[in-house]
């Protein structure tokens, strides 16, 4: 968990203020890829656990 100290001494120079962004920035894309691949792996451990769903998404009903 280094991200939580670094804003707690975040540096005064520009040039490392910079750097410790760019660094944030690939930390949190790491983040959101992670927390997508953990999204998609409940999903397939809840389908295997208790089937499809039986009620389709409103954006794929049809009135017929």
């Amino acid at each position: 968990m280094g991200m939580r100290t670094t804003f707690k001494t975040l540096p005064e120079d520009p040039t490392e203020l910079r750097a410790v962004s760019e660094l944030m920035a690939v930390e949190i894309k790491s983040q959101a890829y992670q927390i997508e691949k953990l999204k998609k792996e409940l999903a397939a451990h809840r389908k295997a656990r208790f089937g499809s769903k039986s009620e389709l998404p409103p954006e794929n009903r049809t009135l017929t």
